[in-house]
């Protein structure tokens, strides 16, 4: 399904979203593949991704808060 996403010529997938899709079982990946583009996201622009997000802690210059 994800190669059928990426090939659309409809669709531009950003460099970090075409290597996030192409983790092996990124449907049930921990942090999620959402949680995963908010990061790469944020890590493009050099900031800190700030979360309650527990699973989160797993990803580079992410801070969880407390909940």
């Amino acid at each position: 399904m994800n190669d059928i996403l990426a090939s659309h010529p409809a669709i531009a997938l950003s460099s970090h979203t075409q290597k996030i899709l192409s983790l092996p079982n990124i449907a049930t990946a921990s942090p999620s593949f959402v949680d995963r583009l908010i990061h790469g996201t944020a890590q493009a622009a050099g900031a800190t991704m700030v979360t309650f997000e527990k699973s989160a802690d797993k990803l580079p210059n992410t801070q969880v808060l407390e909940g």
